[in-house]
C-alpha cells in the first residue's frame, strides 16, 4: 500500500469519526459500576493506559501509579480477556464480578471481584491491596465492602453452578 493511499484512508476514517479508542456509552458520571468495569476492560484491550487511569481511585501515590501502569500494561497483554458479569452497588461502594475467559491460553471458570467507590460523582476502581494501604475511604466503607464481598462469594458460587449445569 502506498503512503498516499494510507494517508487517504486515515483522512477518511478521521472524517467519519472512526476511532480505535473505545468510547463510553454515556458520560462517566452516568455509568453504573458494571459499565465502568466493562469500559475499563475496553480501555485495557485498546492499551489506552491513560484512560485506564482515569477510571482508578485517586489519590494514587506516585509509586502506586507506576505499579498500576505496569499492571495495566500486563493486563492489556495477557489478562484482558474478561467480561464484567454482574455488580452490586451499596451507596457509594460496589463490587463487580468479572469472568476471566482464558488463563495461559486455556478456557477458565475463574471469577474475581473488582471493588469500586464513587469519587467525583462517578465510579472509580480500587486497586488491589486497598485495605492494607488504608485507602482514603469513608469510615463505613470497609464494613460495606465486607457485605459486598459476602455477596460476591454467593454470586461466584451460583455462576459456577450455572456453568457446571451447561
Amino acid at each position: 500500500m502506498t503512503a498516499a493511499r494510507r494517508l487517504m484512508i486515515l483522512v477518511v476514517l478521521a472524517v467519519l469519526g472512526c476511532s480505535s479508542v473505545p468510547q463510553p456509552p454515556a458520560p462517566l458520571e452516568e455509568l453504573s459500576a458494571l459499565q465502568t468495569v466493562a469500559l475499563f476492560h475496553d480501555y485495557l484491550r485498546a492499551r489506552e493506559l491513560g484512560r485506564v487511569h482515569e477510571l482508578l481511585f485517586e489519590p494514587v501515590r506516585q509509586k502506586d501509579y507506576a505499579a498500576a501502569a505496569v499492571g495495566a500494561s500486563e493486563l492489556s497483554r495477557g489478562w484482558s480477556d474478561f467480561t464484567a458479569v454482574d455488580a452490586r452497588e451499596e451507596g457509594d461502594v460496589a463490587v463487580a464480578v468479572i469472568h476471566e475467559h482464558l488463563a495461559q491460553g486455556k478456557p477458565t471458570r475463574n471469577y474475581y471481584p473488582v471493588c469500586l467507590v464513587t469519587q467525583g460523582g462517578r465510579w472509580r476502581i480500587l486497586p488491589d491491596g486497598y485495605r492494607e494501604r488504608k485507602a482514603d475511604l469513608p469510615a463505613d466503607a470497609y464494613a460495606r465492602f465486607g457485605v459486598l464481598e459476602e455477596w460476591f462469594g454467593r454470586r461466584k458460587a451460583a455462576l459456577l453452578r450455572e456453568a457446571n449445569d451447561q
